[in-house]
């Protein structure tokens, strides 16, 4: 598996280097993806279990950059969560524009009838 830029992975960090804890930790990849490839070694990051707490609690996006410019954000699972449902509800709404547009519209009747079996 070859890491990817922006990525978050568990990572084993043992044996204990300098002053991080050799444990199994989250960490990002903040090497880009050209280097990742032919170098055997992978610059990361440990995302402090600290900054993980609070963007649980505050529930404020953490923006991730790379030399000083935005690259991601990191969002708690709630937040995603609810992001991939508005963005279903939106696609839903602009498939039944157009199907309007194409006069593919039905009665309340009509829709109530082809309804039926889900809605008994």
């Amino acid at each position: 598996m070859r890491p990817q830029y922006g990525h978050v992975y568990a990572v084993d960090l043992n044996p204990r280097f300098g002053t991080e804890p050799g444990k199994a930790r989250p960490v990002v990849v903040v090497q880009t993806d050209a280097l990742n490839r032919p170098h055997p070694s992978t610059i990361i990051c440990p995302l402090a279990t600290k900054i993980l707490a609070e963007l649980e609690e505050d529930k404020a996006p953490v923006l991730i950059t790379e030399h000083g410019k935005p690259a991601a954000y990191l969002v708690d699972v709630g937040t995603f969560e609810a992001l991939q449902n508005r963005i279903r509800i939106l696609e839903g709404i602009a498939r039944g524009e157009k199907a309007i547009q194409r006069g593919r519209v039905m009665t309340h009747t009509q829709a109530k009838r082809k309804l039926r079996r889900w809605l008994d």
